[in-house]
């Protein structure tokens, strides 16, 4: 077989492309209805190992198995929203928003970064987006709150909902994505000005706290084009033609994070600021992949002319990490009023690695 045939809409749903190990549950290629015979369990266990040998060769990456997929999609999902509440590095006397995307990414057995290269596959991705607004609470007419100082506390809220609906050609690929969560940030220690007029200025130390929830389901349908493969069987060689192949797959996750954080930054020239720190988050949820792929089948040789069906169907629950350790490093510009920042997130228990952009609006 020159193409992986069934499962060609894996790599158009997923970006990169992935391994899946594939099952065939339901095959009948003599189509009698019958007790499935020994010639026929042998071209079904064929049909199965070349499914998955084309997969592999075409992909040319370690086998990823369908249940590492989706304990990766949570751990991306968890990763990728990372950025999107606390802003560690800018003041504002009134309001804050901010438009984030952020990208997640877990490389499996590879790093993050060597998961992209053409010979490897990531194991997991996630997508997320959020529109974060914020304010001051010194604009509260009490000083304090209990002990804590609110000319030095800042809320945020985020939220977000999106979804898409797209086919081209015979490929059909569904999207939504949603996000909310609330989180707190307290500066533990005031900017200072090394340079006379703020020219050069460190951003202080802030702390933040607070949770996140965020949900991606997507759903991709490819009616991919026939093939036809040979079966070897006890000497005799079977003529195998598949046609009407449709493949199904959907990811659906939804995780919830409780989030801490400790950032610093400084300010160079007015316009570049440098900053960074490190998190900790308590992660639940879980991330569904279902996969189902089926087709018709035709074969010539042997006793002679025959048909049936083939059905390839894998459906795994997987869980994310439930305690995510990151380093986070960013860069942003100032406008007045208005800043664009990119920031990377880098797990440090696992292979994983987001990164998040966006436009923040400061008044």
């Amino acid at each position: 077989m020159k193409s992986i045939a069934l499962l060609t809409f894996l790599s158009a749903v997923m970006a990169f492309g992935q391994n899946f190990n594939v099952s065939i549950n339901g095959c009948d290629p003599f189509n009698d209805g019958g007790p499935e015979s020994a010639t026929e369990r042998s071209i079904c266990t064929q049909l199965e190992n070349g499914i998955n040998d084309d997969l592999t060769a075409d992909t040319l990456g370690e086998d990823i198995s369908i249940d590492q997929y989706a304990d990766g999609v949570g751990n991306s999902l968890a990763i990728a929203s990372q950025g999107h509440g606390a802003d560690h590095v800018n003041d504002f006397s009134l309001i804050y928003v901010a438009a984030n995307v952020g990208v997640g990414l877990d490389g499996g057995n590879n790093s993050a970064l060597d998961s992209l290269k053409d010979d490897n596959k990531p194991a997991g991705f996630g997508l997320a987006g959020n529109l974060t607004i914020g304010l001051n609470t010194s604009l509260l007419p009490m000083k304090k709150l209990w002990f804590i100082d609110l000319s030095k506390l800042a809320l945020f809220a985020n939220f977000f909902t999106f979804d898409a609906d797209e086919k081209k050609d015979d490929i059909t690929i569904k999207g939504d994505i949603a996000s909310f969560g609330i989180h707190a940030r307290y500066r533990l220690y005031d900017p200072i000005s090394f340079v006379p007029g703020g020219v050069v200025k460190w951003t202080g130390v802030t702390l933040a706290a607070g949770f996140n929830r965020s949900s991606m389901e997507i759903t991709g349908q490819v009616k991919a084009k026939p093939f036809t493969t040979t079966v070897n069987e006890s000497g005799t060689n079977y003529n195998i033609r598949v046609t009407n192949p449709v493949a199904d797959l959907t990811i659906d996750s939804t995780i919830t994070t409780i989030d801490f954080e400790v950032g610093t930054g400084i300010q160079l020239i007015y316009a570049l600021t440098l900053y960074g720190g490190l998190g900790a988050n308590i992660v639940t949820g879980d991330s569904d992949v279902k996969m189902v792929a089926n087709a018709d089948v035709a074969a010539t040789g042997g006793t002679g002319p025959m048909s049936g069906t083939v059905d390839a169907n894998q459906n795994v629950e997987g869980d994310p990490e439930s305690l995510l350790l990151r380093g986070f490093a960013g860069l942003q510009i100032n406008l007045p009023y208005v800043k664009t920042y990119l920031q990377l997130n880098k797990a440090l228990t696992d292979e994983t690695l987001a990164a998040q952009f966006g436009v923040k609006i400061t008044i």
